[in-house]
């Protein structure tokens, strides 16, 4: 059994005028227990829309594996669409 998981998700702002470092502090603000972020990128999509790479690291026994976490980031102010890129067991 994996000690944790690690979860890449996409996170897509609803335009280009959203600051996404606020971005980033309203997903961390609302994250599931037990789940924390390792590392968020900004990755350029088109026309100077640019996405949040989200790296976290949820607990091997959470219910429903990615789904809280997606669900939390999709109720945030500014955010368009959520991806799940990669869900990899860490050991």
């Amino acid at each position: 059994m994996p000690a944790q998981v690690l979860a890449v998700l996409k996170v897509f702002p609803e335009s280009d005028q959203i600051s996404l470092e606020e971005l980033r502090k309203r997903l961390e603000a609302v994250l599931p227990e037990g789940v924390s972020i390792n590392k968020v990128e900004e990755e350029p999509i088109a026309f100077g829309l640019k996405a949040l790479k989200v790296y976290a690291v949820l607990p091997p026994n959470i219910s429903g594996g990615t789904e809280s976490v997606e669900e939390a980031f999709k109720k945030v102010e500014g955010v368009s669409e959520v991806e799940v890129e990669l869900v990899h067991s860490l050991l």
